[in-house]
């Protein structure tokens, strides 16, 4: 109830053409409700399957409209804390809007991240899913992500499925160079997303700003992708996998002869 009522207090305060308004209800009414805009869109999450190759024009516009609503709850010293493709809805006009602010943090008041819930794990930030308090920086990589899924389909990292496939240090989190999915898109943009999608977050891009920055085109880099990473790069459990199997043979080998 405490959420339903400060995503009401949220949604009334922002009046910013990439965030859900939501009017104020009638005060002396006995009953809890929300009356919210109406948005003729689908969720980014269909976006994504209608368009399983964009182009990088397109997922910049996108991205600069999911940049100008979080800088606007930033600037009320707000985190969204759930950032995931269905929470966005897009309409033909390639206009978005986020629409859930039920597990948003208020800077103001001051919670205990032992008592919030976690957002989606696929696309929460390492220190949020380790016990750390959600900040801004969680919210660019929860960015980071659903940007890097738009343009190629896939997730940076392995499917979060429970809380026991969380990796138990940032050396386990292996990112996935965009080129192994897509090789059209230039090198600057997989440099970009790495660095957003650092699980340490100082080393990661400390604002939004600076991430789309990240996507504008560098004039000295062509537009030919890198070269293709080894494997041991792009699927380390493959590569590991492969060495055992390697090993068994040669040790069955030996055993026989």
């Amino acid at each position: 109830i405490s959420a339903f009522i400060k995503e009401g207090w949220i949604g009334e305060k922002f009046n910013q053409p990439n965030l859900m308004k939501i009017f104020q209800r009638d005060l002396n009414s006995k009953f809890l409700y929300h009356v919210c805009e109406k948005i003729d869109g689908v969720p980014l999450e269909t976006w994504m399957k209608n368009n399983p190759s964009p182009s990088l024009d397109q997922v910049k516009l996108i991205l600069k409209q999911m940049i100008g609503a979080l800088r606007s709850l930033q600037r009320m010293d707000i985190v969204h804390c759930d950032l995931k493709p269905d929470n966005f809805l897009i309409d033909t006009n390639n206009t978005l809007t986020l629409i859930d602010y039920g597990s948003c943090k208020i800077g103001c008041f001051e919670e205990n991240p032992a008592d919030r819930p976690l957002g989606t794990l696929t696309y929460s930030a390492p220190e949020v899913l380790s016990g750390a308090n959600a900040t801004h920086k969680s919210d660019l990589f929860s960015t980071a992500i659903i940007t890097y899924q738009m343009l190629c389909g896939h997730l940076p990292f392995k499917t979060l499925s429970s809380i026991a496939d969380i990796p138990k240090s940032s050396q386990q989190w292996h990112y996935r160079p965009l080129n192994t999915f897509r090789q059209d898109l230039p090198q600057h943009i997989d440099a970009t997303l790495k660095e957003a999608l650092s699980p340490d977050p100082n080393k990661r891009t400390p604002s939004f700003s600076q991430m789309f920055e990240g996507f504008k085109h560098k004039p000295n880099e062509g537009f030919n992708a890198p070269q293709k990473q080894p494997l041991i790069t792009r699927d380390p459990t493959l590569f590991w996998q492969g060495i055992s199997a390697s090993l068994a043979i040669a040790l069955l080998f030996s055993l026989i002869m």
